[in-house]
């Protein structure tokens, strides 16, 4: 137990060589040894955790001059106190007289070169607690010399720089005392002494104590003096002790502020001597303190003292009297000759129609008013009152505006000696200005207490309670004596019925009841407890997810603990709740220590909503001073997971060094799926054995694991782990040399193993797949891999890789190169060949078939900035069914280099064209890319909606994995939209078929054909666009009637998540025929709108009878909705009738009305396009209708696009008259058209377009 303050071990070095044992002479060398073998001891007795003493050049320690070269105390940051050059001269024969007489204490210089760290707050000694006792002097000490030359303390330590010369003797001899002190700065610019001489036969007392300093000095800054004055301060007086007076006196800059004195008398009278203490202080204290404080003290401070001392042993206080500015203190005491009161009357006062500041420390501390009143006397009753009275006190955040304490009692001398009482006490509007303060504590509390206290007996209290809107506390108890060291003794409860008040002080929202029980006894001075704690708390809530629901209900808390001078005991630790129980016993001592512990979770699920089932654990810790620390028989079961091992922690590396070992079983990790988000399955067996030194970086891992039908949820790995599956693991790592004594790892499907030759000289390694066909069902047959690796004699950390494999559809790796410091830089080398479809798994639906070859280096530390090389790929072939693509004579090459891939791939459209992709990716994210995506007459379609080709350039910019623009300008080619007859026949048309346990190859046919479930993977990134598609015509949309001809551009904004389409594609011309009716189109747009079925908007009107009537087509081009409106508002059916026909749906006639059914199936889709659709396919026209003229005659029409920019046509009827018109678009705006027939008529006109 630490019980000395670091200033004292000094000393003890003086004490040392007095105690050292006598011993006879010695010649020169074992002398020289038994010198070493002293300072060793010395400084191990005087050391310790945080403090190490250091001795050099000691000499003389069996002489009568014991002197050392140096001695330095130091903590964890260093030296802090070092003396030099000391000696010490006394009489070593002296002490058998009980006597230590010292010559000289010298020393040439002491530094005291910082102030000490505080020593540790716990430690294994801490544990224990101590006996109290009153500390003995075995020997008188006479000093006749000290001697100090140099004394000096760092800035830091008094706040500023200081050396001192300390000079002096001490003399006590023959009845008689001479002390003579002297301590002189080296500046001249303070000094200190101290003379006093005193012998019994003359009675006569001479004193002489000073100390001054000049202005700046170090005792005005240290007690923060305003304006640091130069200060002088003196007590002197040479009388007998009969008649002795002192006078003392506090200057500052040389005026005199507070002094007066102090008068030592004796008289005789018949029954013995009369002793009586006077003072007499008086003075102006304002200028010491900081002008908060000249209220208090005001212009003149006054302290009265008169003690009379009888021959009847009483003390008798006649007077005591403090008077400052706003202190009025009065009071007189008398005392029995055992310190019992007979009787007292004190009264005292603050009074201030402002809050006056109270001098008491550096956090303003202020009240109004403040009222004491006590009073006693035995001649009257046995009876006392007390009190007290305060207003408006403030302190800090603190405010008080009122607090009452009464007290009243009795003081016996009969049967025994005794005062007891009670006290009642009301703090009325208590307040804090902190919120969090405030809402835990803010509140008028009252407070009450018995009390009773025998002399040289107990204190006992009884009935002490605290009581406030949130709290009661209710105690009863009694305090030792001084020689017991304090002890504490009782019992006490706390409740708290609603902690919600609580939840700003905490940090978080809390909520609840707490009962507390407290028993048992504390040793004050000694620290020794036996105690015994009981708890509950009601709803408790923490607002922590996983704990919270542990806390609801009851909660019970039971702990019952022991410290003694043998250690600290805990008998109980239990802690019970509806959902979880904890119980722990356990004992620690300076030497050892050991917790047993056991805990049970009713239901995971309550703190892990991703797991269910009961947990429990049980283990034992154990540490000792000499062995460390260590965990034994643990046991847990979690989830039905079974868990146990073991672990220790020697004490020279306690926590850097283990050993362990750990067994986990588990018939199924299915439960752990949601926890690790993957479909786990099946059961495992795993024994871990190993150890680690982290200070030495000595590692090492032994593990044997069986595992059946295991599953982890990755789709391209768990094929590989089905059926049985045993490991076997050997490794370690140690003075930097990797060992692999063996690595095993075998399924039905896959295997990998390493065995190392002479434990780490050589490794040969082997990895396979037994049919490649699981992983990628385009190419069956075996997969091998084989290689070594081979430790550098000369550098250990270095290996030698070397590594080849094979594989069916052409697979081939080589590898050769080096792993620098343990794959800290690699120097590795890969080239091989392997085929475009390994990939499929990792693109499903999508596949892809080809063959590639690589060319790879890996060259620097770990990471993509150390690859370099080239990918070449041939003969490739990719589909992609989500969009209809299909690209063949997919080839060309990626460059590695500088963090990035540089592509360059170009592929065929399976519709006709290609596509070329050039440009750089990062390597890092977010994988930045500057990609150009260059179509040439690149087809694409949809075989029941749309053909068409695109040409352009497309960029990709940015980072992949989001923000990159997309951006470019791609033209149309001829495109044909057409409106579906029907149902589109799909995949979306497939029947609902559920799948049960279809097999692999099944399956990866439905997920190549977007048909069942998938896995989406996340949320895909949203890109941003501006890509501008232009089609000034040939855009032509036919199907339920219609036939018409668009043009215009369109601009795709927004994001690949939200498309944001600005502009169409409008009408050129067009037509609607039903039932041999034709009507001339007004209105026709396609929009973008977000994906690659457009929106269409056609309208078609016409004149009847009736009014106008109006044939909308409108919708996506995959289901468009047809409708008619007339101005009359009639039902669609009677506006075809009439439209049609000419008359209402009652008046028709049955051949018309079959044809208003098939005009109906016309228009719903459910027509082919008829001979005259077939035939313009045929021909290749753009336009292709036979109608009749307004004379009635036949008519036949056909028109064709020249080249992009000029469309013919040609229109014949049946009386031979001939027309020819052209149409050539200049610009998207601007189109001239000319016409000529055989009647003569000519024409030309140039028109202009624009949409807005």
């Amino acid at each position: 137990m630490r019980v000395f303050v670091n200033f004292i071990f000094p000393l003890l070095l003086a004490v040392a060589f007095w105690a050292a044992p006598p011993v006879a002479a010695q010649d020169s060398t074992s002398e020289v040894a038994e010198k070493s073998a002293l300072e060793n001891w010395l400084q191990d007795t005087l050391s310790e955790a945080g403090r190490e003493v250091t001795i050099n050049g000691f000499a003389g320690a069996f002489s009568s001059n014991a002197t050392f070269d140096e001695l330095t105390i130091a903590d964890d940051e260093g030296i802090w106190l070092r003396i030099s050059k000391a000696s010490l001269v006394w009489s070593r024969s002296a002490l058998l007289s009980g006597r230590v007489d010292i010559n000289e204490i010298s020393a040439e210089k002491v530094e005291v070169l910082r102030k000490p760290l505080a020593q540790a707050a716990v430690s294994a000694e801490d544990s224990e607690s101590w006996q109290f006792t009153v500390p003995e002097l075995p020997v008188s000490v006479e000093i006749d010399a000290l001697d100090i030359k140099d004394i000096s303390f760092d800035a830091s330590v008094l706040g500023q720089a200081l050396n001192l010369a300390l000079t002096g003797k001490a003399t006590l001899a023959g009845g008689a005392a001479d002390v003579d002190i002297k301590a002189l700065r080296s500046d001249d610019l303070g000094e200190f002494n101290f003379a006093a001489k005193f012998a019994n036969e003359t009675r006569q007392l001479t004193l002489d104590l000073g100390f001054r300093e000049a202005a700046g000095g170090m005792v005005a800054t240290l007690l923060k003096i305003p304006d640091t004055p130069a200060l002088a301060f003196s007590v002197k007086g040479d009388a007998p002790l009969e008649e002795f007076t002192a006078d003392i006196a506090l200057q500052t800059d040389a005026d005199t502020q507070f002094g007066g004195t102090v008068r030592l008398t004796e008289t005789t009278t018949e029954t013995g001597p009369e002793r009586r203490i006077q003072a007499a202080l008086s003075g102006d204290l304002r200028p010491l303190f900081i002008a908060d404080y000249h209220p208090f003290f005001g212009a003149r401070s006054e302290l009265t003292l008169d003690v009379l001392r009888p021959t009847s042993g009483l003390t008798d206080v006649q007077v005591f009297s403090l008077q400052t500015g706003l202190l009025q203190l009065n009071g007189a005491v008398l005392l029995d000759v055992g310190g019992l009161p007979k009787a007292f009357d004190v009264t005292g006062q603050i009074t201030s129609d402002t809050p006056v500041r109270l001098p008491t420390s550096d956090v303003p501390t202020t009240l109004r008013s403040l009222r004491l009143e006590a009073d006693f006397d035995d001649t009257r009753s046995n009876v006392w009152n007390a009190d007290i009275s305060i207003s408006d006190f403030e302190r800090d955040s603190i405010r008080l505006p009122s607090l009452a304490l009464i007290g009243t009692g009795n003081i016996d001398r009969l049967p025994v000696r005794e005062i007891s009482g009670t006290f009642s006490a009301t703090a009325d509007g208590l307040a804090f200005d902190a919120a969090k303060l405030a809402e835990a504590f803010d509140g008028t509390y009252q407070a009450s207490a018995a009390f009773s206290w025998v002399q040289d007996g107990l204190l006992r209290f009884d009935k002490l309670q605290l009581r406030s809107d949130a709290v009661q506390l209710a105690a009863a108890g009694t305090l030792g004596t001084l020689a017991e060291g304090f002890p504490l003794e009782g019992r006490g409860t706390l409740i708290a019925n609603d902690l919600s008040r609580y939840s700003l002080l905490a940090g978080r929202d809390i909520a609840g009841s707490a009962h507390l029980d407290l028993s048992g006894r504390y040793d004050i001075l000694g620290g020794g407890f036996d105690a015994a704690v009981f708890g509950a708390t009601e709803d408790l809530k923490v607002s922590e997810p996983r704990l919270d629901p542990l806390l609801a209900g009851r909660a019970r808390l039971r702990v019952v603990a022991e410290r003694s001078p043998e250690g600290t005991e805990l008998r109980v630790l239990n802690l019970h709740t509806d959902a979880a129980q904890i119980d722990a016993t356990g004992s620690i001592d300076a030497n050892a220590g050991q917790l047993q512990l056991e805990a049970r979770l009713v239901e995971l699920a309550l703190v892990e909503p991703k797991l269910s089932g009961p947990a429990d654990v049980s283990t034992d810790f154990g540490w000792t001073s000499d062995q460390g620390i260590s965990m034994r028989d643990l046991v847990a079961n979690v989830a039905g997971t079974s868990i146990t091992g073991s672990l220790t922690s020697p004490e020279d590396a306690l926590f850097a060094a283990f050993d362990g070992d750990l067994h986990v079983t588990s018939p199924d990790i299915a439960v752990f799926s949601d926890l690790a988000g993957r479909a786990l399955r099946g059961a495992i067996d795993i024994n871990l054995k190993g150890s680690a030194n982290l200070n030495e970086a000595r590692y090492a891992l032994q593990s044997v694991l069986t595992a059946d039908n295991l599953q982890t949820g990755i789709a391209q790995l768990d094929p590989l782990l089905r059926g049985e599956m045993k490991g076997q693991i050997d490794i370690g790592l140690a003075n930097d040399l990797l060992r692999i004594t063996e690595i095993r790892l075998r399924s039905p499907q896959a295997f990998v193993t390493a065995q190392g030759e002479d434990g780490r000289d050589r490794v040969e390694f082997e990895l396979g797949l037994e049919n490649l066909g699981l992983l990628v069902p385009e190419y069956s047959g075996p997969l091998r891999a084989d290689g070594q690796l081979r430790f550098d004699e000369n550098a250990p950390r270095n290996i030698a890789v070397r590594a080849t494999g094979t594989g069916p559809g052409g697979i081939a790796l080589q590898a050769n190169g080096t792993l620098f410091d343990l794959g800290q830089r690699l120097d590795i080398a890969l080239t091989g060949s392997a085929p475009l479809a390994l990939a499929n798994p990792f693109i499903a639906p999508n596949s892809i078939q080809g063959a590639s070859r690589f060319d790879l280096q890996l060259r620097g530390a770990p990471s993509v900035a150390a690859l370099s090389g080239q990918l070449d790929l041939s003969d490739g072939r990719m589909a992609m069914p989500d969009s209809g693509i299909v690209l063949s004579g997919l080839a060309g090459d990626v460059r590695f280099a500088a963090t990035e891939a540089r592509l360059n791939i170009r592929a065929q459209s399976g519709e006709g064209g290609t596509v070329t992709v050039q440009g750089p990716v990062s390597l890092q994210a977010p994988n930045r890319a500057n990609l150009s995506i260059a179509l040439a007459n690149f087809g694409i379609s949809d075989p029941e909606l749309f053909q068409t080709s695109l040409d352009g350039t497309v960029t990709v910019d940015g980072p992949l994995q989001g923000q990159a623009l997309i951006a470019g300008r791609v033209n149309l080619g001829r495109t044909e939209i057409v409106v579906p007859s029907g149902s589109p026949i799909g995949s979306s048309g497939l029947l609902d078929v559920t799948h049960v346990n279809a097999p692999r190859d099944v399956r990866a046919t439905l997920d190549r054909a977007g048909v069942g479930p998938r896995d989406s993977g996340g949320s895909s990134a949203a890109y941003p666009l501006n890509i501008v598609v232009v089609a000034p015509n040939q855009i032509f949309v036919r199907g339920r009637g219609l036939d018409a001809e668009l043009g215009g551009q369109i601009r795709l904004g927004g994001t690949t998540a939200d498309v944001a389409a600005s502009g169409n594609f409008g009408l050129i011309r067009g037509r609607f025929d039903i039932l041999g009716r034709r009507f001339v189109m007004n209105e026709g747009l396609i929009d973008m709108r977000g994906s690659l079925d457009p929106f269409l908007r056609f309208v078609a009107e016409t004149q009847t009878d009736d009014g106008a009537v109006r044939l909308i087509l409108e919708g996506l081009a995959s289901s468009p909705d047809i409708r008619f409106e007339t101005d009359g508002g009639l039902p669609q059916e009677e506006a075809i009738s009439r439209l049609l026909f000419g008359r209402g749906l009652d008046s028709i006639s049955p051949l018309q009305a079959a044809s208003l059914v098939s005009a109906v199936a016309t228009l719903s889709g459910r027509s082919s396009g008829g001979l005259t659709g077939r035939l313009r396919s045929q021909l290749g026209l753009s336009d292709f209708d036979v109608t009749q003229s307004e004379s009635g005659a036949g008519q036949l029409r056909a028109g064709a696009y020249l080249n992009e920019n000029t469309y013919s046509e040609i229109v014949i009827d049946s009386v031979g008259n001939q027309e020819i018109n052209l149409n050539l678009d200049i610009t998207p705006n601007l189109t001239v058209k000319g016409g000529t027939g055989s009647n003569g008529n000519t024409g030309v006109g140039i028109f202009f377009e624009k949409d807005y």
